[in-house]
């Protein structure tokens, strides 16, 4: 089993929170255990309960790029969950092509 833990930052709804999303819904839960990281009161909770994926809020982080404060926070929770090696994806995502993107990288997911 693949281990995955998906840190998002957004409190609202955005491009990066609904290709979140749709990776939840489309992704192979017999070879992939998806954790979420997100701030508290994230618009994304409610959803991502109902897909039944675990997450776990951060008081740090929330609608920032980059929160230097919150790494501690952040790496303490990948220390919890037990992953040992990390592979870390960045993607800035224009909105204008955000279902370009999805596709890709529901595409590269399904290839994994």
């Amino acid at each position: 089993m693949i281990k995955v833990i998906h840190v998002i930052s957004d409190t609202n709804i955005g491009g990066a929170g609904t290709v979140l999303l749709t990776i939840l819904r489309n992704i192979d839960r017999s070879r992939f255990d998806v954790k979420v990281v997100l701030p508290e009161g994230s618009k994304l909770i409610p959803r991502i309960d109902a897909l039944g994926f675990e997450h776990i809020c951060t008081k740090g982080g929330a609608d920032k790029s980059l929160d230097l404060g919150a790494i501690g926070e952040y790496r303490g929770i990948i220390g919890y969950w037990g992953v040992e090696d990390t592979g870390i994806v960045t993607a800035k995502i224009d909105e204008q092509k955000t279902d370009a993107t999805r596709a890709k990288i529901l595409d590269l997911v399904k290839k994994l």
